[in-house]
């Protein structure tokens, strides 16, 4: 039998112990100890904050919005404007980047694929989700964020400024 020198020692042991039996147990019952993380995990943090939930969130949830309504009305001219030029455009064949709104326009199915339309189609505002590198829907399909416009610099004297929304990245692998 093991004995520990010290108290930090026995702690560790005690602990180890104890999630060594919430493991047999849930794999002796079918419960999943992680269930209520994966759960939590599969829900946007935009209408389920947390700590790190954006101030923004309510932008990102109406971008996703005029975005899929564009999409679903086939307005090929109503999406590309709301792009951030250069896109990149991930899938098996590597990533790529649409530098302009004609070459978004001339690749468009390529883009966004029947798989690509539906997952951005069927994601509600419970799929939003955002932290530092912007927001996202689904496995990170599509990516966007509050863009600072070209000719205007940032303005780190108003802490709320808010900056149009564009589409930053499309992830053909991921749905």
């Amino acid at each position: 039998m093991f004995v520990p020198r010290n108290s930090h020692g026995a702690q560790r042991n005690l602990r180890y112990i104890a999630l060594l039996c919430a493991f047999l147990f849930a794999l002796t019952f079918g419960a999943s100890p992680l269930a209520g993380a994966q759960e939590h995990a599969a829900q946007g943090n935009c209408t389920h904050p947390g700590p790190a939930t954006r101030p923004d969130c309510p932008d990102a949830i109406a971008f996703l919005a005029k975005f899929q309504d564009a999409l679903k009305s086939g307005n090929q001219e109503a999406v590309a404007l709301l792009v951030n030029y250069p896109l990149l455009v991930t899938g098996a064949a590597g990533r790529t980047q649409v530098r302009s709104r004609a070459q978004l326009l001339s690749s468009f199915d390529g883009i966004f694929t029947a798989t690509v339309r539906g997952a951005i189609l069927k994601a509600t505002p419970d799929d939003v989700w955002g932290n530092y590198q912007g927001f996202m829907i689904g496995d990170g399909v599509i990516w966007f964020d509050g863009i600072i416009p070209r000719n205007q610099a940032a303005r780190p004297s108003v802490p709320n400024a808010k900056y149009p929304f564009k589409l930053i990245t499309v992830n053909r692998a991921t749905p």
